[in-house]
């Protein structure tokens, strides 16, 4: 059911209309009954795909989610700057999506979920925390750190509109980390 094109069709309408209206305003604001009218569907075309709107939210969040890992999985071991290219680049090409959902976040920041998923694919794949003389506990502080630093300036630059090329932002969050890394030992 899922590969007929008229569910696809109308999942994706749903999805607009609900991203069109999460830009202005919160998702504990917006009603099943104006996705429908934004959509042109009516309320039981809207519940035999999803149960509510919060459902609808956590679905695009999955998706965006598991179609981002599919890509890290799919990138051979390359250097950390192509890794993290890559995943600007798929967040630029759906930067709608990407940015809407990470601002109704709050606490489990959306965006901060990729950059984990991010981190931890080169930390396993690339392991750029090796070198280091950490304990387990010190590796999982500073990636914490840096984690959180990256998911920062990625929000930045997807809120004003990618401007820069994604390369030249991964260079940046390479030699802020390399920075980091460099003077670490100074503050343990």
């Amino acid at each position: 059911m899922k590969s007929d094109p008229r569910v696809r069709y109308t999942q994706s309408v749903i999805e607009n209309a609900f991203i069109s209206l999460l830009k202005t305003k919160p998702l504990e604001k917006i009603t099943v009954k104006e996705i429908c009218e934004m959509a042109m569907i009516n309320r039981s075309t809207f519940y035999k795909h999803y149960q509510d709107c919060y459902d609808l939210a956590e679905r695009l969040k999955q998706r965006a989610l598991r179609d981002f890992t599919e890509m890290l999985q799919g990138m051979k071991e390359g250097k950390a700057a192509e890794v993290i290219s890559a995943m600007l680049e798929k967040m630029k090409e759906n930067d709608e999506l990407f940015h809407t959902l990470g601002r109704h976040e709050g606490e489990q920041n959306f965006i901060n979920t990729l950059a984990v998923s991010c981190f931890a694919y080169m930390n396993e794949e690339i392991d750029i925390l090796k070198k280091m003389n950490l304990d387990e506990n010190g590796k999982k502080m500073v990636s914490s750190y840096v984690t959180g630093g990256s998911a920062a300036l990625i929000e930045y630059w997807l809120r004003t509109g990618c401007v820069q090329p994604a390369g030249e932002i991964a260079e940046m969050m390479i030699s802020m980390s390399n920075a980091l890394m460099r003077n670490l030992p100074d503050f343990i």
